[in-house]
């Protein structure tokens, strides 16, 4: 299964899968409000670096903040830093799974999690996202006007 599942995820980066959009709770869309008020109403540009490495490029909109934890859509992700997963030292946290990305330089992002838990209109969503530890990241965000592309 874990096979099968790395090969969709890979696809997805390379050829533009899309997953379905998790519903839109209360708690998010006042986030978003809160957010596009800080940026004038305009979407942000988001790459994500560890080292040198660009992790994910995405725009800020395709971002979700849950468990405390920013989970990155699977569309954007770096192809040469896909299915570099190794299991982390600490045990899943309900329906949370951490991993260690191991990059090409032989660096190791610790920590980045999966989403494991039932395929829920909630929370099912999460098992296309993965989610970075922020203290080991850096972001590159630069607003997007209206109508504007990543």
């Amino acid at each position: 299964m874990m096979k099968k599942l790395l090969k969709k995820r890979g696809q997805g980066s390379q050829y533009g899968y899309h997953q379905t959009l998790p519903p839109q709770t209360p708690e998010r869309q006042e986030y978003a409000r809160a957010i596009a008020a800080d940026v004038g109403n305009m979407d942000e540009q988001w790459d994500i670096y560890y080292h040198a490495f660009l992790l994910h490029r995405c725009k800020h909109s395709q971002c979700y903040w849950y468990r405390n934890t920013w989970w990155f859509p699977e569309t954007g992700r770096n192809v040469d830093t896909l299915s570099m997963f190794s299991a982390s030292r600490y045990p899943p946290q309900e329906n949370i799974k951490y991993y260690n990305m191991h990059l090409p330089n032989g660096k190791m992002l610790e920590n980045g999690s999966r989403y494991i838990g039932p395929n829920t209109a909630e929370e099912g969503w999460l098992g296309d996202y993965v989610g970075y530890n922020l203290n080991l990241v850096t972001f590159d965000m630069k607003p997007i006007p209206s109508g504007g592309q990543s």
